[in-house]
């Protein structure tokens, strides 16, 4: 079954006897899809950040794009794919990653945002992040 036979289903089950769905999912998207048209640039970004805001709050890679998204307001580099896994792999294994990766690559950006994004994912949780050193470390703390 796919994501979206499963949202119909969702919906359905909802919906009160002898409604058909499919007329209901077909006109709630053409009023989305009205409402979407007419809106403003500013209404279009608050609609974006209220639904990628919701989905942002998943412990998943995709929960993570749109957080990196609502955060700096462009979409996830598919070259950062790999780290990103790493660092979700290691929330959830309790396991320490080392990211390594070439100067100006975004490892630093893609830490502190990962970090503030655990304390929103898991606010009751800790998260440790170590840098090279002293300096950097204080940095980093101050950022997040």
């Amino acid at each position: 079954m796919t994501d979206t036979q499963t949202l119909k289903d969702k919906i359905a089950a909802m919906l009160p006897p002898g409604v058909d769905a499919e007329k209901y999912i077909a006109q709630a998207v053409a009023e989305w899809n009205s409402i979407w048209e007419n809106a403003t640039p500013d209404q279009r970004d608050e609609l974006d950040m209220s639904w990628r805001g919701i989905k942002a709050r998943e412990l998943s890679y995709e929960g993570w794009t749109h957080f990196y998204w609502c955060m700096t307001r462009r979409e996830y580099p598919e070259a950062h794919r790999k780290v990103a896994e790493a660092l979700i792999d290691a929330v959830e294994t309790q396991r320490a990653k080392m990211v390594m990766a070439y100067r100006g690559f975004g490892k630093s950006t893609d830490l502190v945002l990962f970090v503030a994004w655990m304390v929103g994912v898991r606010p009751s949780g800790s998260t440790g992040i170590v840098r090279i050193n002293d300096t950097k470390a204080q940095l980093t703390g101050d950022l997040i």
